[in-house]
């Protein structure tokens, strides 16, 4: 099957989805349609490469997004519920503001597509070198800082996007490199979009568990998630590295609570925090990597 063929089903999806989910019922079935077409991407030749990115992402947010309709109070108006299928914001936490220009929003904007590009140049660079030095530079002066500045760089461009339609959009980040501990990094400060999905998904129906439990069940299910897109995207190396980036969360998560880092002066907390996320970042940089140079 072509990637085309696969992504005209998708849309097709999207819009089934969107039509069934106007009642409690139809949206569990247009879940299972969701769960099955995840199948989708194994079936298509994985060329050309960018459309390939669209389908894989595309059929996994689609069952995201449609647990939402299934689970959740239904969403009411079609177009409502198409849109809540394809963004990467929850559509119910949008509220109407003044139409403007978010200027700041916009410099910030502008200055993040600035540090991506760096990173990515200071990555080409590396190729240069040999040794350590070779993987100090695309690891971390490149690799480290090129996730949280392209997410920074969504952000701003939705909320610019937003703020002159008149619409008032929730942060998907909130200064993830300001953590003082690992808690507050993953729960409170980076992807909170995604972190709201897991922690309404898996954490909160498995915290009469315990919360130790919950918690190792939240990043298996984010290190599941992500092997899947990488996998998909890259190969089964790249999927078991990032599987085991997040698989390890939890255990420093657990180390940290007993040395009590929240009690320690915030610069201590966040140089444990940066230092800890750093030396494990090869684990997720890599494939991202090698993920940005198969374009």
């Amino acid at each position: 099957m072509s990637v085309w063929t696969a992504l005209a089903i998708l849309c097709v999806e999207l819009v089934v989805i969107a039509a069934l989910s106007a009642s409690r019922r139809g949206a569990r079935a247009g879940l299972a349609l969701a769960t099955l077409l995840l199948l989708l991407p194994f079936f298509v030749i994985p060329v050309p490469f960018l459309p390939l990115n669209v389908l894989t992402v595309g059929v996994l947010w689609c069952a995201v997004r449609g647990a939402d309709f299934a689970l959740d109070q239904p969403l009411e108006g079609f177009w409502v519920r198409l849109v809540h299928l394809v963004i990467l914001v929850d559509t119910r936490l949008i509220t109407r503001c003044q139409r403007r220009f978010d200027a700041r929003s916009a410099v910030t904007f502008v200055a993040a597509i600035a540090i991506v590009f760096a990173a990515l140049w200071l990555v080409s660079e590396a190729r240069t070198l040999e040794g350590w030095q070779h993987y100090a530079l695309r690891w971390f002066a490149g690799g480290f800082m090129l996730a949280p500045a392209a997410f920074a760089a969504i952000d701003a461009c939705s909320r610019v996007i937003g703020t002159a339609a008149g619409f008032a959009i929730p942060p998907i980040n909130d200064a993830p490199l300001l953590a003082t501990s690992l808690n507050e990094f993953w729960s409170k400060r980076w992807n909170r979009v995604v972190s709201k999905i897991l922690y309404d998904r898996c954490y909160k129906p498995l915290a009469k568990y315990g919360t130790t439990v919950a918690l190792f069940a939240t990043f298996a299910a984010s290190a599941a998630l992500h092997a899947w897109i990488i996998g998909i995207l890259l190969d089964a190396v790249g999927a078991a590295s990032w599987a085991a980036f997040f698989l390890a969360q939890p255990l420093l998560i657990l180390v940290e609570r007993r040395l009590r880092v929240r009690r320690w002066r915030p610069a201590l907390g966040w140089l444990w925090t940066m230092a800890t996320l750093a030396l494990l970042s090869p684990l997720f940089t890599e494939p991202l990597l090698r993920w940005t140079e198969k374009f």
